[in-house]
This record gives structure tokens, sequence and C-alpha cells, in this order.
């Protein structure tokens, strides 16, 4: 029940405020859906469950037969097992490839066989750039200084001397490293390969660990092919071309240095939380006839 009254102010005024009161409900709300459920009312929470069911079961078999579709090799044999446990660097294995030439990449460094640059140690290979003006002096570096590599490895003789002139602009290459190949005394035709490597930390470093033909059967490069495992750089993280929170892999192709295809097979993979030079990790390549 309820009634309706107007306010009426102090001088008997009507204010044309309507003021609505309303007696209390007496006894129990009555709440008939609790009594009488609705038909049906079970649809909803079993086809929410299989709903859920069928996500799951949908997800199973996708993960499922996508392994299942992935390329395996089968049976491989083992070509080398390299641990670096001895005291020095396996010559009979590696080779420490010496020039000058920059290896096609305007590397401002050059390869040595100086146990400076790549030595076995505890266990591990370190490979480790040098300054060349701690070896001839700075001066040197940048005019009148012939420098003559007995031990070159090159089959291009041009790469394997230089003299430093300042008025030609000539400078011998500043920074002193290293490259090891397995050239002479092993190679693979489809397999596995995994390295275990901890990449440096330093600006301007660019570590790679490639696969190069043995014998460029299709001529020069890049028509023989070349499989870049994986390349990084030194920089950090805030480096705006990709630093050491970065790796990339890339097949290099075509019929000549200007028609390489390797923007069509390159992929990179960055790593949110370290950097590669944080620790240790396998890098692999699994090659077969039909995948890479």
């Amino acid at each position: 029940m309820s009634q309706d009254s107007l306010i009426v102010n102090e001088k008997g005024a009507r204010t044309g405020k309507l003021v609505i009161s309303s007696t209390l409900l007496k006894g129990p709300v009555p709440k008939p859906w609790l009594t009488q459920p609705a038909r049906y009312s079970w649809v909803p929470r079993y086809l929410f469950l299989l709903i859920c069911s069928l996500g799951l079961l949908g997800g199973a078999f996708q993960i499922y037969f996508g392994l299942k579709s992935v390329p395996k090799l089968g049976n491989v044999c083992l070509v080398l097992d390299e641990q670096f446990d001895g005291d020095s660097l396996d010559t009979s294995i590696w080779t420490r490839e010496v020039a000058l030439d920059g290896w096609g990449n305007g590397e401002f460094e050059w390869s040595t066989d100086s146990g400076n640059n790549s030595r076995v140690e505890d266990g591990m290979l370190y490979i480790v750039p040098t300054l060349t003006e701690d070896v001839i002096g700075h001066d040197n570096v940048f005019d009148g200084y012939n420098l003559t590599l007995n031990d070159c490895t090159s089959g291009n003789s041009t790469t394997c001397w230089v003299y430093s002139n300042a008025t030609a602009g000539t400078i011998i290459n500043p920074v002193q490293s290293a490259r090891l190949s397995t050239r002479l005394s092993r190679s693979v035709k489809y397999g596995r390969i995994e390295v275990r490597a901890r990449l440096p930390r330093g600006d301007w470093l660019w570590p790679a660990i490639w696969m190069m033909p043995k014998d460029s059967m299709y001529g020069p490069w890049p028509r023989s092919g070349e499989i870049d495992i994986i390349e990084s750089r030194g920089n950090g993280p805030s480096y705006p071309a990709q630093g050491s929170d970065w790796l990339s892999s890339t097949l290099h192709w075509g019929p000549a240095p200007l028609l390489d295809g390797y923007w069509r097979t390159t992929g990179w993979w960055n790593d949110k939380h370290l950097t590669f030079d944080e620790g240790f990790h396998t890098y692999t390549l699994e090659w077969d006839d039909k995948f890479l």
C-alpha cells in the first residue's frame, strides 16, 4: 500500500514536490525461481564444458600432427666430436686461416695464426680480437710499414701483404682476430651440426658460425652456396641494428654477388630477456636433401 502527499512549507503554501511513501513488505520475499528452476538450465553449463573439451582436443590433435609433420633426419654417423679438451688447438682438425682481405665483408681485421687470437684453455676454445698496434706500433698502422704474411693461407697473393701509406690513405688492418676452418680435414653433406658457444661482447664485434663449400663445384661465391648457422653482434641490446640479443641465420646463393638471394632465405631470432653473450647456447642445423 502507498499514499501520495504534497509537501507544504511553513507558510502553508504548496511546494509542488510529490513524496511517495510505502509500507514495508511483510513475510518472506517469494523466490519462485528457486523452487521452480527454468527448464533446460543445465544446457549452458554442459555446452561450456563441451566447447572447452573440443578446444583442448583440437589443440592436442594440432600439436600431434604438427610434430609428426616436422622433417626428421634418419640415422646419422659421427663425423666430428670436438670437445677442446687438449692442451692446444688440434691442427689435424682445425686450420687457422690467415689473410688480410677482410673475407669479402669489408672487415677491418686480419686473421692470424697467433695464440693471442685463438687458443684452447680449460676445455674451451677462445677466439679473441687484439690490436695490431700492439705488435707493429701505432704509427706503422697508418704510414710507412710493409706487412707481409709469410704464413698466408689465401690463394690470392694480393691478400697476403699491405703497405701503409698516409698519402694514399692505405692503412694496415687495425684489429687482429682468428678464423678457424675444418675445410682440410672434415666435411659433411647432410646431417646434424651442433655448436655450443658463448658469443662475445663488445662494439664492432660480429661473431659468425658458417658452413662454406669444401669444393666450389658450381663456381665462385655465391654460386656454390653458403650456410650461415648463426651470426650476431657484440653491441648491446640498445644497438639499433640488432645487438647481442638478436641472432640471424642465412643461406647465400645465386649466380653472382650482386644477385645473391640471401634476402629470400634469412631469418632472425630475438631473446626478450637475455643476450647471447651471457651464457652458452647450442646452435643447431639439420640438413637433408629436402630441408634445412
